[in-house]
């Protein structure tokens, strides 16, 4: 009888330990146990803003010099497949909406690269560029999204020294 409940005792003290192992072993060799890697780059924080959005054309009587080509010299209708431009206003760019900055706004799926600027009297506004389709440009108007993107983390300060300074 003791035998019995030894191995009663044993058994219950197991067989959560073998479920465990096998179940780590299981999801492991599956793929969906992810280990946690340290990160190699920079730690961001995630900046938003309510924004003024507007949208754009590439027609000479809505931009200066060349409709195609951004204030940073970038082709507007060179970007990625997905990926969409926008101009940003100088003290939006002030704080952190620069050049080649991926960015993500309210009710629009995918991603944005601002590789333009507004006029320098814009202020809190991005404006959306749309190609050539002016309908469009015109029935989005203008609203007030908000706008996403990271942003480099502070950094924090060193802690204060032990040794006092004379």
């Amino acid at each position: 009888m003791n035998r019995q409940r030894e191995f009663g005792i044993a058994r219950a003290c197991l067989v959560p330990i073998l479920c465990l192992c096998i179940s780590t072993g299981a999801l492991a060799a599956t793929g969906k146990h992810k280990k946690h890697k340290r990160a190699h780059h920079h730690a961001t924080a995630q900046q938003s803003l309510t924004v003024t959005a507007t949208a754009y054309n590439c027609t000479l009587a809505q931009t200066d010099g060349d409709p195609i080509l951004g204030a940073w010299g970038d082709h507007l209708d060179a970007i990625k497949p997905g990926l969409r431009a926008i101009a940003v206003s100088p003290d939006l760019a002030d704080k952190g909406l620069t050049h080649r900055k991926r960015v993500r706004i309210e009710g629009f799926k995918g991603e944005f690269l601002v590789l333009d600027r507004t006029p320098n009297q814009w202020r809190n506004t991005i404006d959306i560029f749309m190609g050539s389709d002016v309908a469009a440009a015109r029935q989005f108007g203008r609203k007030q999204l908000k706008v996403y993107w990271s942003a480099p983390a502070p950094r924090k300060a060193p802690p204060p020294s032990d040794v006092a300074k004379n």
